[in-house]
């Protein structure tokens, strides 16, 4: 009930906050003089007196002001009045002095802008095209806005039609997310079509994905298909392009028919891939059985060989989707024999933990030396020293369990093994049994870990930029608790817990407070989120178009707003944090309640979707949240769940003094909640 009023107040502070920055009101102009109401008393209209143009200029400055009102840098606003005025070469040199780094991302973008029109009316068309594709290269969101993306494309046009095509690719990248996506598909399939070119399957199979977002796509795919007009480079034939294209467009029924005809007919390789094609099909409809047979037939009738190593995979695959772990492990086995590749090794670890043949997994790695061979994802040591822990508490040998257990807390504190391991040691007496009624924990992180981080202040641009800043803007210490400089600080993290506070902070604190608190979200959660999210960066955009704090797609913000009943959302609130803390917690509040109050199903949910969870849940069968988080099969989202973990420990840690979050034992063995989330 409270909500409309959270949303006003939210929009409200940030009128408050834009008028008191210098950003434009409606009653007085930033440069003007708020007493006497003229436009003589501030520094531009100064600076203009003393250059050449003089006296002369001042008068049009009333009514050139509305191209440079947002703009806060002086030498910037001086360029800006050069190209109003129309002197383009001195525009150019104000611009070429400006350092784009050191500007805010308004003037940023005002600044690319006006590159770009001062480089057009000199006529600067080769160097235009390169500053333009560097600034794609770097700056990709600049062409996000349709007004951006039209001012750059009507210069991209004018050069080499080689240029151009890469003009328009790039920017089909981040196609339908950006506002300009759909010019840009149409301006893209009008320069194809005029000219009766091929076109890189790569490209094709990324919009394949996306053809409900513009009407135009699918018929266009659908004729390129049938020109073969499709461009690997490899020895994929069109045809088997055109069908793989069909599947991801979800033409199903369509696909199905063309491949069984296909495959009456083929033989070797072709046949192999056309197989492989169909099994993909199965398995993107969620007919596993089915899958499960068609590769089953091809292993026995043509072996188990280096020349069907993607059919045997997927055959593995689906025998540890389905629960058969020990012919999983066999399969697997196999196939690490034969390949030696090191993911290839972790399934067959991991399958033989998962059938219960804890000895056998132990043996497999040996000594703690080779456990670099079997690393699904780099650096994941750690992972490795718990699940080899594991092992031997299942055992029963829990001196060797208590080793690798104590190796982790002492070593790793930070980690989200260590986290799993303090929560299931609040809630599981075997595990307190191994590790003592008191755990002693280490250092937040390694000496030398910890210093890498903190001085790594790029890493989270909307943290700090120095220590004096941090002292100023987010420490609660008392006076006699504050390092005299970043070295000491590094220094006393180790002791201090209050310390970390600059690497954890708790941004806008009393609005998190009383959003997470109106939500039912713990607020070190939501603080959680928004960390591994934005890294605390409000303007935060993803290359798929998740914005703000906590990262929001478009779509599923409009749903929210729906819900919420709030008629005055637009797009550009989710840079307005606090906005986009209310839309967060309330999507993560909807997940938790979706998924029974499990924080880990509800994570994996944010980043993956819900549909996706429940699909694992169904694999998982009742199975350990550790060992449903190790099984989800997307390295994003697997990674995503484990950082928050982590972050949440830690944040529990730091201000609450409590070793770590309550997680839940386990999954349940279906989500029992089917109505529609999105």
């Amino acid at each position: 009930s409270n909500i409309p009023d959270l949303l006003q107040e939210a929009r409200s502070n940030s009128r408050a906050e834009a008028s008191e920055s210098g950003v434009r009101s409606d009653t007085v102009h930033p440069w003007q003089d708020s007493v006497a109401g003229d436009w003589t008393n501030n520094h531009l209209v100064r600076w203009v007196q003393t250059t050449e143009f003089g006296s002369a200029l001042v008068s049009v400055l009333q009514n050139t002001f509305s191209s440079i009102v947002e703009i806060e840098d002086p030498e910037l606003s001086r360029a800006s009045l050069f190209y109003t005025y129309e002197h383009y070469e001195q525009a150019q040199q104000k611009l070429l002095a400006i350092e784009a780094s050191r500007l805010t991302e308004g003037d940023q973008e005002a600044f690319y802008r006006l590159r770009i029109k001062t480089m057009q009316q000199l006529g600067m068309g080769k160097a235009l095209g390169i500053f333009i594709q560097n600034l794609l290269k770097s700056k990709p969101g600049f062409f996000r806005s349709e007004s951006n993306y039209t001012l750059a494309s009507r210069s991209m046009s004018l050069l080499a039609d080689r240029t151009y095509r890469q003009f328009l690719e790039s920017n089909l990248e981040f196609y339908p997310f950006f506002p300009s996506s759909n010019l840009c598909l149409e301006q893209y399939i009008g320069f194809i079509e005029q000219r009766k070119q091929t076109v890189d399957y790569r490209i094709l199979r990324r919009l394949a994905l996306y053809v409900s977002a513009n009407s135009i796509l699918a018929p266009w795919l659908e004729k390129l298909i049938d020109e073969k007009r499709l461009d690997a480079n490899s020895r994929i034939e069109p045809q088997l392009m055109g069908v793989r294209l069909l599947v991801r467009m979800e033409r199903f029924a369509q696909a199905e028919t063309y491949l069984e005809k296909r495959l009456s007919m083929l033989t070797g390789s072709s046949y192999y891939d056309y197989l492989r094609t169909l099994g993909y099909l199965y398995e993107r409809q969620g007919r596993l059985s089915e899958a499960f047979e068609l590769y089953r037939n091809y292993l026995e009738k043509h072996g188990r060989n280096r020349g069907s190593k993607e059919v045997w995979e997927s055959y593995s695959r689906i025998l540890g989707r389905s629960g058969a772990f020990a012919e999983a492990a066999r399969e697997y086995g196999s196939l690490s024999r034969i390949y030696g590749r090191s993911y290839l090794r972790w399934y067959h670890f991991w399958y033989l933990y998962r059938s219960g043949r804890y000895q056998e997994s132990i043996d497999l790695v040996g000594h703690p030396r080779r456990i670099s061979r079997f690393l699904r994802d780099s650096k994941d040591k750690i992972g490795f020293d718990y699940w080899v822990g594991k092992s031997y508490e299942n055992l029963g040998q829990v001196t060797l369990a208590q080793k690798y257990y104590k190796k982790i807390l002492n070593q790793r504190a930070s980690s989200y093994y260590a986290a799993m391991l303090l929560a299931r040691w609040e809630t599981e007496p075997q595990l307190r049994q191994i590790l003592g009624d008191k755990v002693n924990l280490g250092p937040l992180a390694e000496q030398k870990l910890a210093a890498m981080e903190l001085s790594d202040h790029s890493e989270f641009p909307g943290l700090y930029r120095n220590y004096d800043e941090w002292v100023n803007e987010y420490s609660e210490l008392d006076e006699h608790q504050l390092p005299e400089n970043i070295d000491s600080l590094l220094t006393e993290q180790f002791t201090n817990l209050e310390t970390w506070k600059v690497k954890y902070p708790l941004i806008h604190q009393e609005w998190l407070i009383r959003v997470s608190q109106h939500f039912r979200v713990d607020p070190l959660l939501l603080a959680s989120v928004i960390r591994a999210e934005s890294r605390y960066n409000p303007e935060a955009v993803s290359p798929v178009g998740a914005r703000g704090l906590m990262q929001i797609m478009p779509y599923t913000a409009q749903r929210i707003s729906q819900d919420l009943g709030d008629r005055d959302f637009i797009l550009s609130d989710l840079s307005n944090p606090k906005i986009s803390m209310i839309y967060g917690a309330y999507y993560l509040r909807r997940l938790l309640d979706y998924f029974g109050d499990n924080m880990v199903l509800a994570l994996a949910a944010y980043n993956a979707g819900p549909s996706k969870v429940r699909e694992w849940v169904d694999f998982c069968g009742a199975c350990s949240v550790d060992e449903f988080v190790e099984s989800i099969n997307f390295r994003e989202t697997r990674r995503y769940v484990k950082s928050i973990v982590a972050y949440y420990a830690n944040y529990k840690r730091i201000y609450e003094k409590e070793l770590g979050p309550r997680i839940a034992k386990s999954v349940p063995e279906r989500v029992i909640g089917r109505d529609e989330i999105y």
